[in-house]
């Protein structure tokens, strides 16, 4: 008895972008190929697509703006994806603790108790309208009463 055989879809696993993203990355490798002098066909164009298609499109940019500047040859897919893996987005590192800026403020301003306090008390006075500049003025002096002080940006 022959044995049944799962059908492969050939769409199976291919990452899909956004067109423009398709668009950038085929401009790039265009601009790329001019700067060489190196005709492209149609099937290198999605190779390139193909090979690219895990990396996000800065990750992308970065690495054809690298090649740009330093590349003495037409790349290949695997010198760019090398550059895309060297990629890091510009994410802000977080330090334990305060810098000495933030140390500078301590106690300058309302803490959490007090803007959960005062925002508490905004709901409860706007009832569907915004309150305006002063009505927010007199809750504010509300609070530093029942925080027995103002902070220092607040005292004239």
């Amino acid at each position: 008895m022959p044995r049944s055989r799962r059908r492969n879809d050939k769409k199976q696993g291919v990452l899909l972008r956004p067109p423009q993203e398709s668009d950038r990355i085929l401009q790039l490798v265009q601009e790329m190929s001019g700067q060489f002098q190196r005709e492209l066909e149609e099937s290198d164009f999605q190779r390139w697509l193909r090979d690219l298609a895990r990396f996000p499109i800065a990750a992308i940019e970065f690495a054809f703006e690298k090649w740009h500047e330093n590349g003495r040859f037409f790349p290949q897919p695997a010198d760019v994806r090398d550059l895309c893996n060297a990629w890091t987005p510009n994410v802000p590192v977080y330090m334990d603790g305060c810098n000495a800026l933030c140390r500078v403020r301590h106690g300058k301003g309302y803490g959490t108790a007090d803007v959960l306090w005062l925002y508490g008390q905004y709901m409860k006075k706007r009832r569907g309208t915004a309150l305006n500049e002063s009505e927010v003025e007199v809750l504010l002096d509300i609070l530093d009463k029942h925080r027995k002080h103002a902070p220092d940006w607040r005292v004239t």
